[in-house]
């Protein structure tokens, strides 16, 4: 059933509203009877039929649910944490592709299960072995009316406004015709932003579906960043957990090179620090931190891996992040949150009193090359084995973290 983020399918084909029911049946059961979820989804018409279903099922077994609505991704992970809720079911249409739509399963800290969590959902899913509640411990279904003020309020009690306030940010937001439109202009404005706001309503007929959608918006973006003379730009993506940059000279700031440069933006505000980056991360970053005696942890490409690091307090991360323009601060929140990342951005350039573009140009050299290649699920182990032979043979550095 797992695969990648969550359990991904074609919505009304692989993820029906039958489905649906027995697979909240099967994560109810998991979490046991009496345990609370928080539900939450996209705007897309097929997420909220199959949520409905979803939540039939969760109630079925006696399972209470706190209900979010259509809310951005990193709201409802932090609503688990405001309802001390045991765990968290989102669906959207799926990031990685637009014709197949994702349930995500989150723990009570509001990230990805664990892969051996994950495996036991599948068995109870598999066995049937879910009991139903007497009709006396049926579920119920509970709004959450206050999410958007929880969030705001833990949010801006973690920025320092005034430094912000100082340095009178003009900023152009491109909310990709996301629900993110209905929660960071309130922040923005208290921060003493002036905002240039594009694509700020809700319609998921209009949303970036690839990366070929969203290099024409960020493309867009810098016209208007370079036009407007604003001190950078951001456009928000991926149900609000991602975004890339665009400073003030219209240049975008993506993948490895954004990632590099919060990387040196964290080093020089906070000497010393400690981060986290996956395995395919240039070793640049690295070279960033040791500048100011910090260091990297590296973890596999998987997201939970990183979102794991980071909530653990022995571990001391002061910031994580992946290729794909995820990033965590785990003060707030151990998740992806492009909101927070992007207003940390803000407060760490009014501290250094620098533009953006200073920063990305002293980032030493970066030279990746990617390709994806499919393979069959039954020679996985034998590639994976071939592959390891191999590179014990090549001169330098073997990793085998992932």
């Amino acid at each position: 059933l797992f695969r990648g983020l969550g359990v991904p399918g074609i919505a009304n084909v692989e993820i029906t509203p039958e489905f649906a029911t027995k697979l909240g049946a099967s994560f109810g059961a998991y979490l046991k009877k009496g345990a609370t979820v928080v539900t939450s989804r996209d705007s897309h018409p097929a997420s909220r039929m199959v949520k409905r279903a979803l939540l039939s099922g969760l109630c079925s077994v006696g399972v209470n649910c706190i209900d979010v609505q259509a809310m951005p991704l990193p709201l409802a992970r932090a609503a688990i944490r405001f309802n001390g809720a045991q765990g968290g079911v989102n669906l959207r249409v799926d990031p990685e592709n637009p014709r197949n739509m994702v349930v995500e399963f989150f723990d009570n800290r509001g990230i990805y299960l664990t892969k051996n969590a994950e495996r036991k959902i599948e068995t109870i899913y598999f066995r049937e072995d879910y009991g139903r509640a007497d009709m006396r411990e049926v579920g119920q279904i509970t709004p959450a009316p206050t999410t958007v003020e929880q969030y705001s309020r833990l949010f801006l009690s973690q920025i320092r406004e005034k430094d912000i306030e100082r340095r009178r940010f003009r900023v152009v937001v491109d909310y990709a015709y996301s629900g993110i439109a209905t929660v960071l202009p309130e922040i923005l404005g208290r921060l003493g932003c002036d905002v240039v706001a594009l694509n700020a309503y809700t319609d998921w007929r209009r949303k970036p579906q690839n990366a070929e959608d969203r290099q024409a918006m960020i493309g867009n973006l810098a016209d208007v960043v370079r036009t407007l003379k604003a001190d950078l730009g951001v456009l928000f993506y991926s149900n609000g957990e991602r975004l890339e940059l665009v400073d003030e000279q219209g240049q975008t700031l993506y993948g490895a090179r954004l990632l590099a440069t919060l990387a040196s933006l964290v080093a020089q505000t906070r000497p010393g620090s400690r981060i986290a980056a996956p395995v395919t991360a240039p070793s640049a970053v690295e070279k960033v931190l040791a500048a100011t005696s910090g260091s990297v942890v590296r973890t596999k490409t998987d997201p939970r891996f990183l979102m794991t690091v980071a909530s653990v307090p022995a571990e001391k991360i002061a910031f994580a992040g992946d290729l794909e323009g995820g990033f965590v601060f785990p003060e707030f929140h151990p998740a992806f949150d492009g909101l927070f990342a992007f207003a940390r951005v803000l407060e760490m350039l009014s501290w250094l009193q620098r533009p953006l573009s200073a920063f990305a140009a002293e980032l030493p050299p970066m030279h990746l090359a990617a390709e994806t290649v499919r393979c069959p699920w039954d020679v996985k182990g034998a590639v994976m084995r071939s592959l390891t032979e191999e590179a014990q043979s090549l001169p330098g550095q073997v990793e085998l973290l992932d």
